[in-house]
């Protein structure tokens, strides 16, 4: 809804509509890092453009 909402689009089916090809994508992607970070050896790869947080929790 805050997609939707930022982008100012008058319903959630347009917006997924719209959007959907991009998420498979983007869950293989997030898939991948969170089982390198679970399962493997921690260095998995902040995403394009982002930074790698170093907060800790």
């Amino acid at each position: 809804m805050v997609v939707q909402e930022r982008l100012g689009h008058h319903s959630h089916s347009f917006t997924a509509d719209t959007y959907q090809h991009v998420i498979p994508g983007m869950d293989e992607a997030a898939a991948s890092r969170f089982d390198a970070l679970v399962f493997g050896d921690g260095e998995a790869e902040p995403p394009e453009g982002g930074q790698r947080s170093t907060d800790a929790p």
